[in-house]
């Protein structure tokens, strides 16, 4: 064995012998001074984990930002804006090669349309009725000769805006022009709201009917341009439905109470309910207040009676009395009567005397 290793084994040994006699626990390089840990040490600690845990959270938050916003930014990359499409019309012709054998009395039988707001939608209905029949023959000569008898049709002003913008003849092309200016604007969301919205208040029935069935007409005559013959007619029977609510709905609470725990099915019904609701109470009203007033003129008339039996003298005779015995105009009376009865005998009873005759008579005799 060498030195060196010798040394070595001696070394280990030595160490090993002095471990096994220090006590358990024993920590030689551990102070006292060292066990406590300085406040400020602790509070430095505690704020640089925070530290480091809200930095963490900042750094993940934006990552989750960032990968939304390019996801965000890749979908608006592939939207395409689409120009709103324009149709154009094109002017029909005529040929043999179509053939229609359909009369042109219901065309020629239409309404002129001069201008008028009003009007339009009438108007409009009718020559929608009248081409529908000529609409699928389109190209023979009896559908070009409805269309110009159509837009014959148009008069005054509404004519002047055709030629204005130079609308060709065509049906679709002619009804889209006059749409533009004479539709109305409104939308039918708006209508629909104020239907909802109206209320009888101060006005009559009639008056408040009549405002109802305006504008449930507004709103048919909107959807009537807006939508398919089939929808359409779904539509406004949804849109009377709701007409026939808001209208007993706005009724004044005396007739809403009476009207709508009938239940009708129609807004004339309803106006008929509410007519005979609103005649009743006015002939209960009438009732009321007559017997009211019969009421009053009694209580009256016994206050009076009582205030004039409180007035009388309280001597020696009554009222009665008085007018009976001592009432002076009941003598005066009397006396009247008596002088006259006693002047008629004194006339009876006087002597006649002779009448003194003229000397003429007595010549004469």
């Amino acid at each position: 064995m060498s030195w060196t290793a010798y040394r070595d084994i001696k070394v280990e040994r030595d160490s090993d012998d002095e471990f096994d006699l220090e006590p358990v626990g024993f920590c030689p390089n551990t102070t006292n001074s060292t066990a406590a840990m300085d406040a400020a040490q602790l509070q430095a600690i505690i704020a640089g984990a925070v530290n480091q845990a809200l930095t963490e959270q900042e750094n993940r938050l934006k990552r989750d930002f960032q990968a939304q916003l390019d996801e965000v930014k890749q979908q608006m990359q592939h939207l395409r804006v689409e120009a709103p499409q324009v149709e154009t019309y094109q002017k029909i012709t005529a040929g043999p090669e179509v053939r229609c054998d359909i009369k042109l009395d219901i065309v020629k039988t239409m309404p002129e349309f001069s201008g008028e707001q009003d009007d339009y939608v009438s108007w409009r209905q009718s020559a929608v009725d009248a081409y529908e029949i000529f609409k699928r023959y389109n190209g023979s000569e009896a559908h070009y000769q409805a269309v110009s008898i159509i837009r014959n049709k148009i008069r005054g002003p509404a004519r002047g805006l055709l030629v204005a913008h130079n609308t060709v003849l065509n049906f679709d092309a002619i009804i889209a022009r006059l749409d533009c200016t004479y539709a109305d604007k409104t939308s039918l969301r708006v209508l629909r709201q104020g239907l909802d919205t109206v209320r009888q208040g101060e006005l009559s029935l009639m008056q408040y009917y009549d405002d109802v069935e305006k504008r449930l007409t507004l709103i048919t005559n909107k959807i009537v341009m807006t939508h398919e013959p089939d929808s359409a007619i779904l539509f406004n029977n949804e849109v009377r439905e709701d007409a026939l609510h808001a209208f007993i709905a706005g009724l004044r609470k005396p007739l809403r109470a009476i009207v709508l725990p009938a239940q009708p099915k129609d807004l004339p019904s309803a106006l008929a309910l509410a007519r005979e609701s609103e005649a009743t109470i006015e002939r209960t009203n009438f009732a009321a207040t007559y017997a009211k007033a019969l009421e009053d003129k009694a209580i009256t008339y016994e206050h009076r009676k009582d205030r004039n039996h409180s007035r009388e003298p309280r001597g020696r005779y009554s009222r009665a009395e008085d007018s009976q015995g001592k009432n002076p105009h009941f003598y005066k009376k009397q006396g009247r009567q008596n002088n006259s009865a006693q002047s008629n005998n004194n006339y009876r009873n006087q002597s006649p005397e002779p009448m003194e005759l003229g000397s003429t008579v007595t010549q004469h005799r």
